[in-house]
């Protein structure tokens, strides 16, 4: 699976290039603003300077819950300002109002995302322009996109002896915020008719493995690792 992760860490962190100029006169009122708060999840321990300095709440044990200003939407930049606690003064706000108005921005601004790994690699392969390379490569040349797309995936959830998903975001940004979601939890175990394990893999997305007794959880951990 390290090749794997590899591909989609790859391709989430070319999305989080920031475009050359934003207009940031308006971040100092919070009536224009509001809208655009958002929160994302980000590890404790590597970001404890940062803590010190910005409002945030603790989820899933050793991951914080931070809140930024989402100031562009473009497909091909993208800007955010994490907020302080100077912020909050300057808004006049405390950081239940903070987190309320995020809350309701960021499934809004930031849709989920609930594939199959498999669905979620070969998507990022197409989107990086190798499709016809795999084609020629399996020999299915006259294939349409689709029907490779569908094929391949076929052949890969038959060849794979534990299923795992991939829950992230439509734009890929902060994927991992979008286990926070309302009904989200309750959500994906309908869909998958069982409980479930939740990994932390990064920023960009969370691991789905639905439950077995036959796993540990330090197997699944090495399993993602590998």
């Amino acid at each position: 699976q390290e090749a794997a992760q590899g591909i989609i860490n790859k391709y989430y962190e070319e999305k989080e290039k920031e475009a050359d100029k934003f207009d940031l006169s308006n971040t100092t009122d919070f009536s224009k603003i509001s809208e655009h708060i958002c929160y994302r999840v980000i590890g404790q321990e590597h970001n404890k300077d940062l803590l010190n300095n910005i409002p945030w709440n603790e989820v899933c044990g050793n991951l914080a819950l931070c809140y930024y200003i989402d100031l562009c939407k473009e497909e091909n930049g993208s800007a955010t300002i994490t907020r302080t606690n100077r912020f909050m003064d300057i808004w006049g706000i405390d950081k239940s109002t903070l987190h309320a108005y995020a809350e309701i921005n960021t499934p809004i601004r930031h849709p989920l995302k609930f594939r199959s790994m498999n669905e979620t690699l070969l998507e990022l392969v197409m989107k990086e322009g190798h499709l016809y390379e795999m084609k020629y490569q399996y020999g299915m040349e006259t294939l349409t996109d689709l029907e490779f797309i569908q094929k391949m995936t076929d052949e890969m959830d038959m060849s794979n002896t534990v299923p795992m998903y991939v829950l992230s975001t439509m734009d890929q940004r902060y994927g991992a915020t979008a286990i926070l979601y309302d009904n989200v939890i309750d959500g994906i175990k309908n869909q998958l008719g069982t409980n479930y394990w939740v990994i932390p893999s990064s920023l960009y997305e969370m691991i789905i493995i639905p439950y077995s007794e036959e796993m540990t959880p330090q197997e699944l951990r090495d399993m993602v690792m590998q």
